[in-house]
């Protein structure tokens, strides 16, 4: 529907007549009472509520501040064979940097098998896996693919960076799953 013409005075004139007509006398006695106290109703729900948020964040503050005071009493638990990766990866020797690569990937080979995907190797095992299931599988499977060229590729060669890149992806894999 195309408005062709706007009839501005029309809706002046409804304005004027709603404020100088006598409209509030037709209006019964009640109907200001009954808006009185849909206001006021709607006030008492918007303290309430307000006080209810006040409440519960007063007690998450508590929890965290609690938190917080008991996590540094907390031992951490370490995993030996992660720190073992780590430590690999601090060497200067290009070739514990590989080390440091098919350790961890064995330890992503142990993680997926607690799992229990169908498969004959970490790759089939891999492939099973649903990817709901595993929000980090492609960083799964991109660390796992410089595994396999490191054990079958004679002349692989890796530069710090790269086995840095790589170690972060199975970090990103066990942080997930609580591995590490």
């Amino acid at each position: 529907m195309i408005i062709k013409y706007f009839n501005l005075q029309y809706f002046y004139n409804l304005i004027y007549r709603l404020i100088t007509s006598p409209w509030y006398l037709e209006v019964p006695v009640w109907f200001p009472l009954v808006w009185l106290l849909v206001i006021i109703a709607l006030w008492i729900a918007i303290v309430a509520i307000a006080l209810k948020i006040y409440r519960q964040r007063k007690e998450e503050s508590a929890d965290l501040e609690f938190l917080l005071k008991n996590k540094s009493a907390e031992p951490v638990e370490k995993n030996d064979r992660w720190e073992k990766v780590l430590k690999y990866l601090e060497s200067e020797n290009p070739a514990e940097w590989k080390l440091a690569i098919i350790e961890a990937d064995t330890m992503l080979d142990d993680l997926v098998k607690s799992l229990k995907p169908v498969g004959e190797n970490l790759g089939e095992r891999l492939k099973s896996i649903e990817p709901s299931d595993f929000l980090t599988i492609q960083e799964a499977w991109d660390a796992h693919k410089v595994r396999n060229r490191i054990a079958h590729e004679s002349d692989f060669q890796l530069s710090r960076h790269e086995t840095s890149r790589v170690i972060g992806l199975f970090r990103q894999v066990f942080e997930e799953f609580k591995y590490i």
